[in-house]
């Protein structure tokens, strides 16, 4: 309860003014932070008093029933619960009369690394700021977020960079108030800007476009650190030399020696012009880590950006909306070419060679039972029964047997069987002899599973996003799938390695398709190579780019604005395809995109020669051996039948004489 004191209805018009016109609209609600002993009755009523005692009649009248207010002590034990409550609830806009300033930034800048809500803060509202309340030793604001100090009248204020509408108003004697607020343009400026003074006789219009302007629209060459990680097409970076560049190097003092291109590396430039302002990185779970997003995470660097995707970590950094659309895929070993030994048995599929063995199988025994059981037909042996069906099916040779009509009606049947198959061999063995034949073709991820072949990358970013596959809700074969594509994995830095390991033909490589149909490649694939693998049709996964900030990082809601808007003009693809032409290779390039639509140069159409007919050469080579064979045998057999005729009669001969005698 407030100490009853007079009123200064020009103050309260005042505030109710800006908060009319600056908190209302854009903001769900307010918080005002305050000096719990303020509300003690018994105490007298100070400056700070009558300050909170305007606030809480400017909020009362007229604006309580369509604008939230949070009411905050900083006496009592729940103000930091009640912080995050408020910045859980999407309050935006803040009014600060208390002198425990300190703790109030303190509270408010720890709980912004943890909280859920990632709405943006909007304004800040210091009233009557007459002392210094600011810890210049404080860890929090001189090593985590590496804040500089202001000064105003001999106070020390902090400039915090993620807070560019931060108003400070300071009552004068007279009457009369100023409004001072921060240069946020100059990241070295340690000095208040006097913005206005108004007293009772201004009118409350002449306040229009003045207070809470937006200081982001335009940054005024404000220095903006951003962190980078070179992979082409997505960001790429060169020196060519001070002020022929883009962007400014972090650890050196020329300026614009850095020309930074690229899908997403264009598009933080023309963002930061529009504003006027070397490796990817960890973050670990005890709070160490390396590279851009580490640095990000330190403070050391604002933005960070460059084929970056979704990770655990976002919950320590803010997340930006999608850029770009990653697709990861496997080059995988090329079909091979079939030997021509085989040639002959090409034109049919294996299950069709099966169903004509089979087929010609049940011919003979039904040949055989029919010629068999004629009583006016001579009983034929079995292995006539087989070659009579061979000759049928396979010569059209028909051996006359009128005496049985179910005969002439097998034979009839086969006739006609025979006819479509032999005019079917003979087309598909004309299309061999043409075109070469090839191997089945890994085109799915259970195809490739079920292959010895393994496959790698520079990097185990490649992968990282499939190590929890065993967590997904699909169906348990692809499950498995992925866990194995994993296993066989290989992260592999030497890029020469990989690439000594896929000319044997038996290794797959990483291969990244982007946004716009371009690929990503390393040194590894190369003109020698390219055309002797495949892609995969099934992808094995893809997600989206993201660039990652500090927490309440102000211009967030501005670069995702851009991004839209870059995406929708096609600035994206322009870039991605701009870049991929100056930095990968256009023909290696072409022949991904040929192999993706299905279509490799692979051997060229050739006139015949011996090596097609190899096949059939061998089939009359092992005929002519296995007839000579047989032959030899057979005269064998018959002097060998000669000579035992011989002995026996000799034998014969001798026992009759010996009976006679």
């Amino acid at each position: 309860m407030l100490p009853i004191v007079h009123q200064d209805g020009d103050l309260v018009g005042l505030l109710q003014y800006i908060v009319l016109t600056y908190f209302v609209p854009t903001s769900y609600c307010t918080v005002v932070f305050y000096d719990h002993e303020l509300t003690n009755g018994s105490s007298p009523c100070d400056r700070h008093c009558q300050l909170l005692d305007a606030v809480d009649t400017a909020l009362l009248e007229g604006f309580r029933q369509y604008h939230a207010v949070m009411w905050i002590s900083a006496g009592l034990e729940s103000a930091e619960q009640d912080i995050r409550d408020a910045v859980e609830f999407g309050c935006q806009s803040y009014i600060v009369v208390s002198q425990q300033l300190m703790q109030f930034f303190d509270l408010k800048l720890v709980i912004k690394e943890s909280t859920l809500q990632r709405i943006r803060d909007r304004n800040f509202l210091i009233l009557d700021v007459t002392e210094s309340l600011f810890d210049a030793d404080s860890w929090i604001t001189k090593e985590a977020f590496k804040c500089t100090y202001i000064s105003l009248n001999h106070l020390l204020i902090l400039n915090l960079a993620v807070y560019p509408n931060l108003w400070l108003w300071s009552s004068l004697e007279n009457g009369s108030h100023e409004f001072y607020t921060q240069d946020y343009s100059n990241s070295y400026v340690n000095e208040l800007e006097l913005v206005t003074t108004w007293n009772s006789s201004s009118a409350h219009s002449a306040l229009a476009d003045i207070l809470f302007h937006d200081k982001l629209y335009d940054l005024q060459g404000r220095t903006i650190p951003m962190g980078v990680a070179e992979y082409a097409p997505y960001c790429m970076t060169t020196n060519v030399g001070a002020g022929n560049g883009n962007a400014d190097a972090f650890n050196s003092t020329a300026s614009k020696e850095l020309y930074v291109e690229g899908l997403e590396g264009s598009q933080i430039v023309e963002f930061c012009q529009n504003h006027g302002p070397s490796d990817w990185g960890d973050i670990f779970e005890n709070g160490s880590g390396y590279g851009e997003i580490y640095s990000t995470y330190m403070k050391e660097t604002e933005f960070a950006t460059c084929c970056l995707y979704y990770n655990w970590y976002l919950h320590l950094l803010d997340g930006s909306q999608y850029v770009a659309k990653s697709t990861i895929t496997v080059l995988v070993p090329g079909s091979k070419v079939l030997p021509t030994s085989l040639t002959l048995i090409y034109p049919f599929e294996n299950t069709l060679w099966k169903a004509i063995a089979f087929m010609l199988v049940l011919m003979t025994a039904v040949h055989h039972m029919i010629t068999a059981l004629d009583p006016n037909s001579p009983q034929p042996p079995f292995d006539k029964s087989i070659f009579d069906i061979i000759s049928i099916y396979l010569d059209q040779g028909v051996f006359p047997n009128s005496h049985s009509s179910a005969y002439r009606f097998l034979v009839s049947f086969i006739l006609l069987s025979g006819v479509v198959l032999s005019n079917s061999y003979t087309s598909g063995f004309a299309s061999v002899l043409t075109i070469p034949r090839y191997g089945k073709s890994i085109e799915t991820i259970h195809d490739f599973v079920q292959t010895p072949y393994r496959w790698g990358a520079p990097a185990i970013a490649w992968v990282l996003s499939l190590f929890g596959a065993d967590s997904f809700k699909i169906s348990d074969p692809f499950q498995h799938d992925i866990q194995t594509v994993v296993r066989k994995f290989d992260m592999t830095p030497d890029e020469e390695q990989l690439y000594r390991r896929s000319l044997s033909g038996t290794y797959g490589l990483g291969v990244e398709l982007l946004n716009g149909g371009n690929f990503a490649f390393g040194s590894f694939i190369r003109e020698d190579n390219v055309r002797t693998f495949e892609i995969l049709k099934q992808e094995l996964y893809y997600t989206y780019t993201i660039g990652y900030a500090q927490r309440g990082w102000p211009l967030m809601e501005y670069y995702n604005k851009f991004n839209l808007e870059s995406i929708q003009h096609g600035f994206l693809i322009y870039w991605e395809g701009r870049t991929a032409r100056k930095w990968l290779n256009n023909r290696i390039q072409q022949a991904l995109t040929e192999i993706s639509a299905g279509h490799n140069e692979g051997e060229e159409l050739a006139p015949l020669t011996v090596q097609y007919i190899v096949g059939p050469l061998w089939v009359l080579a092992f005929g002519l051996s296995a007839a000579f064979g047989m032959f030899v045998c057979e005269i064998g057999w018959k002097k060998l039948a000669g000579l035992w005729r011989k002995v026996t009669l000799k034998r014969a001969n001798r026992r009759l004489f010996d009976f006679v005698s």
